[in-house]
């Protein structure tokens, strides 16, 4: 199973994994065929790349959480993100009873989402995961929702590498989860449309963490340490960060932790003005943010999580060979063991390149576009 880009697809490939609506109602299911019909359709939801199984990568993997587990996730945190405006609406009525039953439903809705939390935090440490081989597939229309679920599910795995107590980890969850609420009190779809260096863009973005914070400051049900998340995620080591420009000894350690899985969930998402990055690329860029942006210990621990060539991607080496990625010793992600496709003479043999032996050869880069003849042989 590898992730291509929608403009990739081919007669005879199927999907990898099931995918959804904005809902969280199933779209499509795990091995339909695809072809260029179905292609439009999953553009016209905003899809702009998805998991396939073809000849050369045949395998499928699990999620990082159970499917059933993601989608009650991603409603839950739409259900929460549009109580904003039933909140907004309390405060053009005059009644008092009103403003209070709404602010009862508030909470009772942030209550559910540390429910969701605690299913995260023990589905992922039931599993053990203790590294991130997977980049979640998300739709233009969904993003937020899909990507604050997410941001939630690589926090913990990371929380857990680094040995955190389980209580913390559940804050890291809700805090994740509720890190861009503040983005409902803005026009979310007017910012998300516009490229991220855009400076008129830039300042109206450097609103939501306090937008956020204030929605929830009064909430009881709501620990301070979530609280920090939503306010300080985008606050850099440096100083140079917003809302308030705290340097990195005033920055909490769990706002720096979610802060480094939003900015490599974001680096490995497709966006309406950037194709998605693959692993290896954004690790390099998290290296780089790491001189002024994100703590730089944090930084070195978080890649060696990620997977840069994941079992099932298909690679090109720098000696001219195809192959696709089946086996990676997590020591050493870099060097990992290639099934060579070869063609010779008509036919197509395969044999296995251990990196780990053959010092001179490098992976070159990830490949999506692959020769029919390639193919076949499965």
């Amino acid at each position: 199973m590898r992730r291509v880009p929608i403009d990739h697809i081919k007669e005879g490939m199927q999907l990898g994994r099931t995918i959804y609506t904005e809902d969280g109602n199933i779209l499509m299911r795990e091995r339909t065929e695809l072809n260029s019909l179905v292609a439009k359709k999953l553009r016209k939801y905003g899809y702009e790349s998805v998991y396939v199984i073809d000849a050369l990568s045949n395998e499928t993997f699990d999620d990082m959480i159970s499917g059933e587990l993601r989608v009650t996730s991603v409603k839950q945190v739409k259900n929460v993100f549009q109580s904003f405006d039933r909140y907004q609406k309390s405060f053009s009525s005059y009644s008092t009873t009103n403003l209070k039953a709404q602010k009862k439903a508030d909470y009772e809705a942030t209550g559910k989402m540390s429910k969701v939390a605690t299913s995260i935090v023990s589905d992922l440490m039931n599993k053990k995961h203790n590294e991130i081989n997977m980049v979640d597939i998300k739709n233009a229309k969904g993003y937020l929702y899909q990507h604050s679920v997410n941001v939630a599910v690589l926090s913990v795995i990371f929380g857990m590498k680094l040995g955190l107590t389980e209580n913390k980890l559940e804050a890291l969850a809700v805090g994740s989860l509720l890190h861009d609420v503040g983005y409902n009190f803005m026009d979310y779809d007017d910012i998300s449309d516009k490229a991220e260096d855009d400076p008129d863009n830039f300042e109206k973005v450097k609103d939501h963490p306090i937008k956020g914070y204030d929605y929830l400051k009064d909430n009881i049900d709501i620990s301070a340490h979530v609280k920090q998340i939503v306010l300080q995620h985008h606050e850099w080591c440096n100083g140079k960060g917003y809302p308030y420009g705290l340097k990195s000894e005033e920055i909490s350690e769990l706002a720096k932790i979610v802060a480094i899985c939003d900015v490599y969930d974001s680096l490995t998402s497709d966006h309406l003005y950037r194709d998605a990055y693959e692993p290896q690329e954004a690790n390099e860029r998290m290296m780089v943010a790491s001189v002024n942006q994100l703590d730089a210990d944090l930084v070195k621990k978080f890649v060696k999580i990620i997977i840069p060539y994941p079992v099932g991607t298909v690679v090109s080496l720098t000696n001219g060979e195809l192959g696709v990625v089946e086996d990676v010793d997590l020591d050493y992600p870099l060097r990992p063991k290639v099934k060579v496709v070869k063609q010779i003479v008509g036919r197509v043999e395969l044999y296995t390149r251990d990196l780990m032996s053959d010092h001179h050869i490098l992976v070159k880069k990830v490949e999506y576009e692959i020769p029919d003849e390639y193919l076949q042989w499965g």
